[in-house]
């Protein structure tokens, strides 16, 4: 009995250590991919706080997502050098070179509520499972806005030409 019980403390020990090295392989492993992907990608995430208002500037590629909080990365290293501020809770974003915008300054939002989007000049905007009571989303010159799997009980979307489309969902039907 005692020759058993050595046995079995023993395999428990010795599975407890292949666990405990195969759990340290794929943590370093999770860091490489990590690595790999942040070499790859030129998104940074900046500190922005709490926000209820997202203000764009001209030339950005936004994907706004509904997430557990906030949260902002922002392609850093594009010539047109993106700049973001918050103000009493609007958040501004702009660009410090116009004549740079070559390309779309891509930009990933995650919020955990949201109540007004604006959006200037040739930026495109991708709401993604977003789940709010109320969204105005205002688009100025705007390229394009698309909206994916998102819950809204009142949308109410805006142009710089007047057309106003107001959108109220059944809570029972979304």
């Amino acid at each position: 009995m005692k020759k058993s019980k050595k046995l079995l403390i023993l395999t428990g020990v010795a599975i407890c250590f292949i666990f405990a090295v195969s759990v340290f392989f794929l943590k370093q492993e999770a860091k490489d991919v990590v690595a790999a992907y942040a070499a790859e990608t030129t998104y940074e995430r900046v500190e922005a706080g709490e926000f209820h208002e997202v203000v764009l500037g001209p030339g950005f590629d936004v994907l706004l997502v509904g997430w557990a909080e906030f949260a902002v990365s922002l392609e850093t290293d594009h010539p047109a050098r993106p700049t973001m501020t918050n103000k009493n809770g609007v958040l501004y974003f702009s660009v410090s070179d116009t004549a740079a915008l070559n390309e779309p300054v891509g930009l990933n939002i995650r919020v955990t509520d949201i109540q007004k989007i604006k959006s200037v000049k040739s930026t495109t905007v991708h709401l993604e499972d977003l789940e709010v009571d109320s969204l105005s989303v205002l688009l100025e010159d705007s390229q394009s806005l698309r909206i994916v799997d998102c819950k809204i009980e009142h949308l109410q979307l805006e142009t710089a030409e007047g057309l106003t489309i107001t959108s109220i969902q059944n809570k029972e039907k979304m």
